[in-house]
């Protein structure tokens, strides 16, 4: 298993975005307050995404990530590298 994470010196660490996969994690404080999440990828990679703002949340919100987590249904995400993060900006059904 391969954990991915952004560094700070701008080395390229991180699979290109987007990436599909199911939902093995959830960081929250509630159905409301979904701070971040972890995907495995087909190839075995977990991947650590922080939440950002969504660009799709009316259609997507974040609280969906913890019903995939749940149904095991893939998800696809769209993310951006920023310092020490891998920050999702879209999240979608995988295969929509």
């Amino acid at each position: 298993m391969v954990v991915w994470g952004a560094c700070s010196s701008g080395a390229s660490t991180s699979p290109a975005s987007p990436v599909e996969g199911v939902v093995v994690d959830v960081d929250s404080a509630g159905l409301d307050d979904v701070r971040g999440f972890t995907l495995l990828t087909d190839d075995g990679e977990e991947i650590v995404f922080v939440m950002g703002d969504l660009e799709n949340a009316t259609d997507f919100p974040p609280a969906h990530v913890g019903e995939h987590l749940a149904s095991g249904v893939p998800i696809r995400v769209s993310f951006r590298a920023e310092e020490a993060h891998l920050v999702a900006f879209r999240i979608e059904d995988a295969g929509s």
